[in-house]
């Protein structure tokens, strides 16, 4: 695997860049052709002045693959000697989670996009690097990190871990920029969840007190496994879904069961 420079523009300043970029368009008008039933994931609160966009990204993904974790501890399992992930730790930080993932091989925006439909296609999100034009940094090889979630035509649907989704064209003049991208990786799966039997999960809300998670089941389940004690629990689906109160820090898996 190539070396990577940092990635540390995760700020909430750059929101207002991203939101301006004449090549980053909002995807509420026009149903995408191919996209992941999550929801975009913001930083933590907590998170420092450099961002979490890294620590969001691998959060989100994992909460399509059926596992919440908090965002401070994603940044733990990478052991970073500053207060944000940067791409040379991601790997450390996934691994250290048990999350097995493929690395996308080739560059450039076409292979982002072929690489993210074949992996929505099978469930599964995409955490990668990308750039924000104008660039403060033209030596970094990448500014930020978001998630993949799927494609429109011939854009790729982004959420930029600020709490929003964006389509991205090939070559924007201005936001989010996959164009030279390179760092992308397909989380396949999270150790002690199956292969197809996790949940899609989404946060609705986050409190000292709890986060409550939203566990849906796409296919046919009655029931949803929740290893956050031991033994682990079983709360019923209610038309396909339910709401589970886990502990803020914790890693919890969601496994739908018959």
């Amino acid at each position: 695997m190539r070396p990577f420079v940092r990635s540390v523009s995760c700020a909430v300043l750059v929101l207002v860049l991203v939101l301006s970029a004449r090549g980053s368009r909002a995807t509420e008008a026009d149903p995408p052709e191919a996209v992941l039933a999550v929801t975009p994931v913001a930083q933590a609160p907590e998170s420092p002045k450099e961002g979490w966009c890294g620590e969001a990204a691998i959060q989100e993904g994992l909460l399509a693959l059926g596992a919440y974790v908090s965002q401070a501890r994603v940044n733990r399992a990478g052991k970073p000697s500053h207060p944000d992930l940067y791409a040379s730790e991601l790997p450390a930080a996934l691994l250290a989670l048990g999350v097995e993932g493929a690395w996308m091989k080739a560059r450039g925006f076409d292979a982002v996009r072929t690489f993210t439909a074949e992996a929505v296609s099978r469930g599964r999100p995409v955490v990668a690097g990308v750039k924000l034009l104008p660039t403060a940094h033209p030596s970094w090889g990448l500014d930020h990190f978001v998630v993949l979630v799927g494609v429109r035509g011939p854009d790729v649907l982004v959420d930029t871990t600020w709490g929003t989704r964006v389509s991205v064209t090939s070559a924007p003049p201005r936001g989010i920029s996959l164009a030279g991208a390179f760092f992308a990786v397909r989380l396949e799966r999270v150790s002690g969840l199956p292969e197809g039997e996790g949940a899609v999960l989404s946060v609705v809300s986050d409190a000292a007190a709890g986060v409550v998670v939203r566990a849906v089941c796409p296919r046919s389940a009655g029931r949803v496994r929740v290893d956050d004690v031991a033994p682990p629990r079983d709360v019923p689906l209610v038309s396909g879904e339910a709401r589970v109160t886990v502990k803020r820090d914790a890693f919890v898996r969601f496994r739908c069961m018959p």
